[in-house]
């Protein structure tokens, strides 16, 4: 058990729809894509991976599992069955990634002085990787796990044909967990939202508000669950 960090708050996002998997494996709906077991010998569904690996880093109640709307009570069966029950607190998302983190933050008590947001569909990230960029965060103001693209890039047209190679070099993919100051963070979402930004992750929001987003360079295991091959 990890010693907890009360200035520490943590938003699991397991609200999404999973369209492209549902598009993948052909069921025509993503709300199963989190209660899928990441392997024949295991039976726990992908969102307890992070919920095992996160718990004890901070109070319980600054544990935020954010969930699609209307499907509360099957996570909260979930989490009973896997003898997680308390472990966190369960939070109903809006209708985009951004409203549903937000929502998660919005529950985080006062004492959270940060904030980490983690995808639930990344199951193999592990405390060690969390609170390395939690330290990174504190450090730099605000930090994002991420790690250097070392494949050869191509930018191509809509029939799949080469345009040209991009130049790698500076770029990353970026990951999660995303750590920043929760009241910046708030604010960065309350700016973003009055701007109509769409933004794919937390760091995009802190970006809009010129905050200082540091990397925090992952070399581990840290892969997204996105269609059902990825199992």
């Amino acid at each position: 058990m990890n010693a907890p960090r009360p200035e520490l708050g943590i938003v699991i996002a397991a609200g999404g729809s999973g369209t492209r998997f549902a598009a993948a494996d052909g069921s025509g709906t993503g709300a199963g894509k989190l209660f899928a077991a990441l392997s024949a010998g295991s039976s726990e569904p992908l969102f307890i991976h992070s919920i095992r690996a996160f718990r004890g880093i901070c109070p319980n109640d600054s544990l935020i599992l954010v969930v699609r709307q209307g499907f509360a009570a099957e996570f909260a069966d979930a989490l009973a069955v896997a003898g997680l029950t308390g472990e966190a607190r369960i939070v109903e998302g809006g209708d985009t990634r951004m409203r549903s983190v937000f929502n998660g933050l919005k529950a985080l008590p006062e004492s959270a002085e940060f904030a980490a947001v983690h995808d639930a569909a990344r199951p193999f990230a592990t405390a060690k990787l969390l609170l390395g960029c939690f330290d990174a965060a504190r450090k730099h103001g605000g930090a994002v796990v991420a790690r250097r693209v070392v494949d050869t890039l191509k930018r191509a047209d809509t029939d799949g044909f080469v345009l040209d190679t991009v130049d790698r070099e500076g770029l990353w993919a970026v990951e999660t967990p995303q750590i920043f100051p929760r009241t910046e963070l708030l604010d960065a979402y309350d700016k973003a939202f009055a701007a109509n930004i769409a933004a794919t992750d937390d760091a995009g929001v802190m970006e809009a508000s010129k905050a200082p987003v540091f990397l925090f360079e992952h070399k581990g295991d840290n892969r997204k669950i996105t269609f059902p091959e990825d199992l």
